[in-house]
């Protein structure tokens, strides 16, 4: 299996990662990678889920999300209200406020039939709980999702499951 994992380092220096890997583990003759904190996993490669492209999770794009929001600790946040569209940023909490109503993370608000309302990825808001990802596209689940597990698009490992938005292994 050592040659497996030098194969892997060796691509990821090729590929150009912008983390270093913890450590590879294997199962059923797969290879799988553990980046280090901060980072996700993504097509065999490590990068900062702090940024706005990867932020908490691989292609969650927050630029995308809203009018540009911004990645704050692995969510798409607003930071001022431009980011909102039509309404006003909560900037302690990084949230979007439409018409009286907090969104949820990643949310905007948008005018529809002249009312405004908190709207994720152009579509009906998230209900209470839910974070608005944008890739995977739609509200989720984050607490006990594997393929989101505390963020949008951090997938657990396989053996792993997701208990309180932490990859944990299986029992």
């Amino acid at each position: 299996m050592r040659g497996w994992a030098a194969l892997i380092a060796l691509n990821a220096i090729v590929l150009g990662c912008t983390q270093d890997y913890d450590e590879f583990r294997f199962s059923n003759d797969s290879v799988f990678l553990s980046c280090g904190d901060g980072a996700a996993e993504c097509s065999a490669q490590c990068f900062s889920s702090l940024s706005s492209e990867n932020c908490g999770g691989c292609g969650n794009d927050c630029s995308a999300q809203g009018a540009g929001l911004v990645c704050v600790s692995g969510q798409c946040r607003c930071t001022q209200r431009s980011q909102c569209g039509e309404g006003s940023c909560d900037k302690l909490i990084g949230r979007c406020q439409c018409a009286g109503s907090t969104c949820q993370a990643g949310e905007a608000c948008v005018r529809s039939d002249g009312e405004l309302s908190c709207s994720c990825n152009g579509g009906a808001g998230c209900p209470t709980g839910q974070t608005c990802c944008q890739t995977p596209a739609g509200c989720r689940e984050t607490e006990n999702d594997p393929d989101n597990c505390g963020l949008c698009g951090r997938r657990c490992p396989p053996g792993q499951r997701c208990l309180l938005a932490v990859c944990r292994p299986e029992t």
